[in-house]
């Protein structure tokens, strides 16, 4: 997993999507960015990320971009990096709070549930293209309670 940061965006990338001889990392940070605006211009969004902006106390954005993968014996959402697994939720737990809000731009092959105690979360329902975050699709949105 490649984390590639600045002040207000931290973008967590599985190493499938970052490879220093055909991307730097100001160029993947700048495509994560990228994610991220496309969803937060939705207004409803952008309210959200104004709110807990004052809730928390911080500007940052947490991103997640891998690849969503469904196992056989399991309900739960997963990503990969290389040739490891590792729970989304997990993810989010790990991240819960640090940020404004976090991104998962990861397929949602089984169409999991996700839920954080502080930051909200936007996540894809399905399985997710650039495109869709472009056209606004597919995306949901949990907000703690």
């Amino acid at each position: 997993m490649k984390v590639i940061s600045d002040e207000y965006f931290e973008a967590h990338l599985s190493n499938d999507f970052y490879n220093p001889i055909y991307n730097t990392e100001d160029h993947r940070l700048l495509e994560a960015k990228s994610i991220a605006g496309h969803i937060l211009k939705d207004s409803n969004y952008w309210m959200v990320y104004q709110s807990s902006v004052l809730a928390l106390n911080t500007k940052k954005i947490y991103l997640l971009w891998a690849h969503g993968v469904g196992k056989n014996d399991s309900s739960e959402y997963w990503y990969q990096d290389e040739d490891n697994l590792f729970k989304v939720q997990e993810w989010v737990n790990e991240k819960d709070g640090l940020g404004a809000v976090l991104i998962i731009f990861t397929c949602n092959v089984i169409g999991a549930t996700l839920f954080s105690r502080k930051s909200p979360i936007f996540y894809p329902t399905s399985e997710l293209s650039y495109n869709d975050i472009i056209e606004g699709k597919n995306i949901q949105m949990f907000i703690p309670r």
